[in-house]
């Protein structure tokens, strides 16, 4: 009985173990297929979304103001998975004053590129050439597009862009697209808008016109060396989504309420560089009603009086009317009579804001009067009261002529 059940035991072993090893060598079969495959997928450009480019011409234009003929565009390859530069690069130039370039592109490992513009430039607010070069990036995928346009927007987005995929693991596609409307909402511009590569200032739509808006507002008065700080500055802080420098912003709205639009869009019309210049005006004063504290000016709030509650600015409390044409100052009478009642004729009151103005209601309307309308009790003086007389409060008599 033992030796039958040891041989069925050993029997029963033998049969396990011939099984368990077969399964153990289809495992290792298919084990060593899948590393093989992981050694081919797993390491792979493409399983990591690298693709790799050849022979490519990248064209575009380079602009802060149009950069002029002769200037560089150089661009970089960078690593797929980390953005940093490889030094691997291809060199051109910008051949016309319209700063259109094209550069010939051999052999990338990463679709992953960094166009670095340098040179000379139009100034939009001077409208003269540069007297000094500056420099302007952009980030972009070249697996989607040969057509690359170097503006200021793409150079505003580019370091906080490398932030957002190295801290926040984003893609540098969804990483462009917020540090994008980082930068238009830093400047108080809401819309779905192209790429920032796809934009031009001599584009048509609101998208272009915001590129111009914001070249405009970044340049003001300023030369070129506090031009480039300006911009290096800007890209430090919004590398946490936030633009807040409110110094900067400030000096920014307080020349833009002063700045002569009509002057900067005869200046770029005067180049004859392009079919069209967009209104990037709205976007000027939208961002200097906003820095002061205004809010929108529109037909539901027309004639409303608000003052400057921003302290930075130099027009800190200055009151502005809501007219027309949008805010501005507003004259003595404006904010001295804001929501005065329609009053009888001859009425007098002294002003709300400053007290020392006198104001007649006369017709419809009031109207800026003199002292005697206000102290003398005598009421005001108008056309339908002409040669009223009266004892005025200092005892002496008066004719309304």
């Amino acid at each position: 009985m033992d030796k039958v059940f040891d041989k069925w035991t050993f029997a029963r072993f033998q049969k396990v173990l011939s099984l368990a090893f077969g399964v153990c060598m289809l495992s290792f079969t298919l084990t060593a297929c899948g590393d093989s495959s992981d050694d081919v997928a797993g390491g792979s450009a493409e399983e990591e979304g690298i693709i790799a480019i050849k022979d490519k011409t990248v064209s575009g234009v380079s602009q802060k103001g149009p950069f002029v003929n002769g200037s560089s565009v150089t661009v970089q390859e960078l690593d797929g998975e980390t953005l940093s530069q490889t030094g691997n690069s291809f060199e051109g130039k910008i051949k016309n004053d319209r700063g259109e370039f094209s550069v010939s592109v051999k052999s990338l490992a990463s679709q992953y590129v960094l166009l670095k513009a340098t040179g000379f430039y139009r100034n939009e607010v001077t409208g003269e050439k540069s007297s000094s070069q500056v420099t302007l990036y952009a980030l972009t995928d070249l697996s989607e597009r040969s057509e690359v346009n170097v503006n200021l927007l793409t150079h505003l987005e580019y370091e906080r862009s490398l932030y957002l995929v190295e801290n926040d693991s984003m893609s540098v596609a969804d990483a462009k697209a917020k540090a994008e409307t980082e930068v238009m909402n830093a400047f108080k511009i809401k819309g779905e808008f192209k790429n920032a590569e796809d934009l031009n200032i001599f584009g048509v739509g609101d998208e272009n016109a915001a590129l111009l808006a914001i070249s405009v507002m970044m340049q003001g008065n300023l030369n070129e060396a506090n031009f480039s700080e300006r911009l290096a500055d800007f890209a430090q802080d919004i590398e946490d989504g936030e633009w807040n420098d409110g110094k900067m912003q400030t000096e920014i709205a307080d020349w833009t309420f002063d700045e002569n639009y009509a002057q900067i869009r005869t200046h770029i019309n005067s180049w004859n560089l392009g079919d069209e210049v967009p209104a990037f005006e709205k976007y000027l004063n939208n961002f200097w009603w906003q820095n002061f504290g205004l809010g929108d000016c529109s037909a539901e709030n027309q004639s409303e009086i608000k003052q400057n509650s921003n302290e930075l600015s130099a027009y800190y409390e200055n009151h502005f009317i809501c007219a027309e044409n949008g805010w501005r100052i507003a004259t003595d009478l404006e904010k001295d009579t804001y929501k005065w009642e329609a009053g009888n004729d001859g009425d007098s009151k002294w002003g709300s804001v400053n007290g020392k103005n006198c104001y007649v209601f006369e017709g419809k309307a009031w109207r800026a009067g003199n002292n005697s309308d206000c102290s003398l009790n005598l009421r005001g003086c108008t056309v339908l009261r002409q040669d009223t007389v009266g004892l005025g409060s200092d005892k002496v008599w008066h004719i309304c002529d």
